[in-house]
C-alpha cells in the first residue's frame, strides 16, 4: 500500500498488478433488486412490510418486470405506492404466451406509450421451466 501511495499521479494510484481510480467525487454504491414480483398476490399479506425491510437493508431501488396484462395494474399500483423505489417494466413472461399472445403484445405497445415504463422485461426463453430447447 505505501507503494501504491508513492506512485500515486493525480487521480490513479499504481500498484503491481492494481491501477486503481480515485474519484475527485464521492462515490455511493445505489443497492438495486433487479428482478422482484413483489406485486403478486403472494405477498399481500406483507407487501408493505417486505418493502420496508429491504429499504432498511440498503435497498434503494427495486426492479419489478411484468408477467402479463394481468399483473400489470397491481405492478402499476405498487409503482405509484413507492415512486422512484419499485420501477415498473413491461413484457411478456414466456410461460404466459398462450394463442392470444397477439393480444398481449398490443398491450405492451399500448402501455408503453400511456405509463411510466423503465425497460422491457420479462422476455425470452424460459429455460427454468422448460428445458426442451
Amino acid at each position: 500500500m505505501e507503494q501504491a501511495a508513492r506512485n500515486c499521479t493525480g487521480r490513479f494510484f499504481y500498484a503491481p498488478g492494481f491501477l486503481i481510480f480515485a474519484s475527485p467525487f464521492p462515490i455511493r454504491m445505489i443497492l438495486t433488486d433487479t428482478h422482484t414480483h413483489l406485486y403478486l398476490p403472494g405477498f399481500d399479506h406483507d407487501r408493505d412490510e417486505a418493502v420496508a425491510r429491504a429499504l432498511a437493508a440498503g435497498v434503494e431501488k427495486m426492479i419489478m418486470p411484468n408477467i402479463d396484462s394481468s399483473s400489470f395494474p397491481s405492478m402499476m399500483n405498487l409503482a405509484r405506492l413507492y415512486p422512484g423505489v419499485c420501477i415498473p417494466m413491461i413484457g411478456l413472461h414466456p410461460t404466459s404466451v398462450k394463442k392470444d399472445y397477439g393480444r398481449e403484445l398490443d398491450f405492451i405497445v399500448s402501455a408503453t406509450g400511456t405509463t411510466n415504463i423503465a425497460a422491457v422485461g420479462e422476455t425470452g426463453i424460459d429455460l427454468y421451466w422448460d428445458t426442451s430447447t
